[in-house]
């Protein structure tokens, strides 16, 4: 067993470059909306307008780590980590007309959007998902004053209930995830 993505990647490089199914397990919790036990979750609110998706305000999210077993080899994992292509768990339609919280009800003001979407992602423990290695690259502010930028790199292990097909995921990025930024 490896203690990181990064000293798994010193072994089983090559490996990773390719999707492969993963058993994914960790602690236990529940998560917020459904109260359904998982080793991961995320909640959502979606924001939709013309029957589209425009926008994601993220909630809540786990931060425990995980540990993703290849084969007969695994390694421990930080949700900072990985990037999450998930089907929701549950799925809720609202609008302006239903029995809202304040917070919810003033969505509809602040971004005129048709009907909110309540969401939620969730790995379960020891289930089969699709993985798949991938780099993110980002820039540094330059070390003085006339020198140019940094560019930097970070490893994160892509993680799907879908599979990849020629290494691209058939799924959105889930919300908190796709509002990270470096």
């Amino acid at each position: 067993m490896s203690d990181s993505l990064d000293s798994y990647l010193e072994d089983y490089y090559t490996e990773l470059r390719t999707p492969y199914r993963a058993v994914i397990s960790g602690t236990i919790q529940k998560s917020p909306i459904t109260h359904t036990k998982c080793i991961y979750f995320e909640s959502a609110i979606l924001l939709s307008k013309n029957d589209k998706i425009i926008g994601s305000i993220p909630l809540e999210h786990s931060t425990t780590d995980l540990f993703v077993q290849i084969k007969f080899n695994g390694f421990k994992i930080s949700v900072n980590k990985i990037r999450t292509y998930l089907t929701p768990f549950y799925y809720e339609k609202l609008t302006q007309y239903d029995d809202l919280d304040s917070f919810k009800r003033n969505l509809f003001q602040q971004y005129d959007v048709d009907y909110i979407i309540e969401a939620e992602y969730l790995l379960q423990n020891f289930y089969h998902y699709h993985v798949l290695v991938n780099e993110e690259f980002y820039h540094l502010p330059p070390p003085n004053e006339n020198e140019k930028p940094i560019k930097a790199k970070n490893t994160v292990l892509w993680i799907s209930d879908k599979i990849f097909i020629d290494g691209k995921p058939q799924i959105e990025l889930t919300p908190y995830y796709s509002d990270w930024s470096y």
